[in-house]
């Protein structure tokens, strides 16, 4: 776990928008939680039973 806590860290510090920065919520159906951070920062979790297939212009 501690491992775990160390790595999730190093990554915050080596990417800005994990840490500071404008966060938007994004329009996803019902069970999807989408939001972006400035800069270039998308996440999005499906909490639902059925797929959910992100938009061409959000995949990496």
């Amino acid at each position: 776990m501690l491992e775990l806590y160390r790595t999730t860290l190093h990554l915050r510090r080596e990417n800005p928008a994990l840490g500071d920065g404008t966060m938007t919520w994004l329009e996803a159906p019902a069970g999807v939680l989408a939001f972006s951070r400035t800069p270039d920062f998308v996440c999005a979790v499906n909490l639902s039973t059925e797929p959910y297939r992100l938009p061409a212009q959000n995949r990496s």
